[in-house]
């Protein structure tokens, strides 16, 4: 009975004061460092703070060598030929063509609606600056119809390289030069 009272006694004890050396220690984790030395970890584990270092990254395995160290004794035999490895061909690429720019329908009813207007624009200019070159032309009226010509030219250029608002706004420069040459007889 005794030996039971001095049992719950301690643990009493030892339950109300605790363990004043456990109570302040703190865990800290902390990255392994590069190079580990031994200076730094007798300096880490004086204090109330335990460390705990990350293992250091495992090196890479190391690769076998070609040649073993004790070849094998070779036996006599005949030669065998090792099958040619397959050719791979590879194939021809095609040439890259570039992907056509999509576009909304509207803007290319648009680019259809003014390009039908320039043509017709253009074909008129054609038909005025041939009926213009027949007739004898003041120096400075004949300035100006060669200017319209050069327009419509660059109208024509344009058009082919589908620039269909460039090609418009060249062929209205034309048709007001025309216009003043016409003003001017």
């Amino acid at each position: 009975m005794r030996r039971q009272v001095l049992h719950s006694v301690c643990a009493l004890v030892v339950l109300v004061g605790g363990c004043p050396r456990h109570s302040a220690t703190r865990l800290t984790y902390v990255p392994a460092p590069p190079p580990p030395s031994t200076k730094a970890a007798a300096q880490n584990t004086a204090g109330d703070t335990m460390v705990i270092e990350e293992p250091p990254p495992p090196a890479p395995p190391e690769q076998p060598s070609a040649a073993p160290a004790n070849p094998a004794p070779v036996e006599a035999t005949t030669p065998r030929r090792r099958a040619p490895a397959p050719v791979q061909e590879k194939p021809a690429e095609a040439p890259r063509v570039p992907a056509p720019t999509l576009e909304p329908l509207a803007e290319a009813q648009k680019q259809r609606s003014v390009r039908s207007e320039v043509v017709t624009l253009q074909t008129a200019l054609a038909k005025r600056i041939k009926n213009a070159d027949a007739l004898d032309l003041k120096p400075s009226d004949r300035h100006a119809f060669e200017d319209a010509r050069g327009f419509l030219a660059q109208s024509l250029r344009a058009l082919e390289d589908g620039d269909a608002d460039r090609a418009k706004k060249l062929a209205i420069k034309a048709s007001l030069l025309l216009d003043a040459v016409d003003q001017g007889r």
